[in-house]
């Protein structure tokens, strides 16, 4: 059955029932009936919520140049569905990751803190759930670490950049605080046949003044 002939539907059976309903059960229904309508005036097919969000946003990243102002049918979806900034930012980011949009990703939660000078995750999201979305999705490891010094509690990010294998960030970070055994030591987790484990014993022969 198509989805008009199921609008039409539900609203005869809500007019016919609703003095029968609970307020709680008219509020569910309504909501349902407005979300099928909503399909029908946009021409949309999903069957779930997190599915019709998700295909919005790909049809409209896919298309507009600028993401930094969702479109309008974003904007109305959201309102509609009355989304907390945590769900929709869910919704967004396993979008995104799943249709590999790490461009778009970026640009929408990469954002500068103009006083500081320095750029963080802006997100409702906590870092560390943020990188394990990321990270579950099949991130690339050059997306993990444009990310990970997005992150101001430096022992947080190296943390997780240790689970998440990314094994240069790591390496830089202990370099930048010249701390040669500790160095060593993560040295010892990674392959010796790895181009992480040559970058890093060529730190370590530098000409680099560390502090143990």
């Amino acid at each position: 059955m198509s989805k008009d002939k199921v609008q039409i539907k539900l609203l005869k059976f809500f007019l016919d029932y609703s003095k029968m309903m609970s307020s709680e059960q008219r509020a569910m229904f309504t909501e349902y009936k407005n979300f099928i309508g909503w399909q029908i005036e946009n021409k949309l097919s999903c069957h779930t919520l997190t599915e019709e969000l998700a295909f919005l946003c790909k049809s409209q990243w896919e298309t507009k140049s600028d993401g930094s102002n969702c479109a309008k049918q974003i904007i109305d979806f959201r309102a509609q569905r009355h989304l907390n900034d945590f769900q929709y930012e869910w919704i967004v980011i396993n979008a995104l990751c799943t249709f590999e949009m790490w461009e778009r990703l970026k640009h929408l939660f990469i954002k500068p803190i103009w006083l500081t000078k320095r750029v963080v995750i802006k997100s409702v999201i906590n870092p560390q759930l943020f990188m394990t979305v990321l990270h579950k999705h099949n991130a690339p490891t050059s997306v993990l670490e444009e990310f990970l010094p997005c992150i101001p509690d430096t022992e947080l990010s190296t943390s997780l950049a240790k689970k998440l294998l990314c094994h240069q960030f790591v390496i830089n970070y202990y370099v930048s605080q010249r701390d040669r055994l500790a160095l060593l030591s993560y040295m010892q987790e990674i392959s010796r046949d790895s181009e992480h484990y040559t970058y890093a014993e060529r730190m370590l022969n530098s000409d680099k003044r560390w502090k143990n």
